[in-house]
């Protein structure tokens, strides 16, 4: 029975499972569950679209949403233990982080509005 794997067809279970350096159960246990993309590709691989660490949570902070608190750390400038520990403190604490992302938006709405007027000189 021919075994497409990623575009490659071979004659057999066998001959995929030697080309691919894995066994020929495991081979068979991929068409079983209709993915012999994944052969030879090793145990850990997680397709990209798949891929999602377990403790993100998207977060929100003055109507902005960001992936995670790493993300909204990343775009502000700020180490994310920091960014995590103000959104937890309390108000004050809080209001920092607003503000950074406030002042992130409008550096961006700026950047925008200079790109904008130059090509209209242009």
């Amino acid at each position: 029975m021919p075994v497409a794997v990623r575009g490659v067809i071979y004659p057999s279970a066998h001959d995929a499972a030697a080309a691919l350096g894995v066994k020929v159960a495991t081979v068979y246990d991929a068409i079983s569950r209709r993915d012999p993309g994944t052969l030879g590709l090793g145990r850990s691989y997680i397709p990209a679209k798949n891929r999602k660490s377990p403790k993100t949570k998207p977060v929100t902070v003055a109507g902005m949403k960001f992936m995670s608190i790493a993300d909204l750390a990343r775009q502000i400038g700020r180490k994310p233990k920091n960014v995590a520990f103000s959104l937890r403190r309390g108000e004050i604490a809080h209001r920092r982080v607003v503000l950074a992302v406030m002042k992130m938006i409008a550096a961006k709405e700026q950047a925008e509005a200079k790109r904008r007027a130059e090509i209209m000189l242009d």
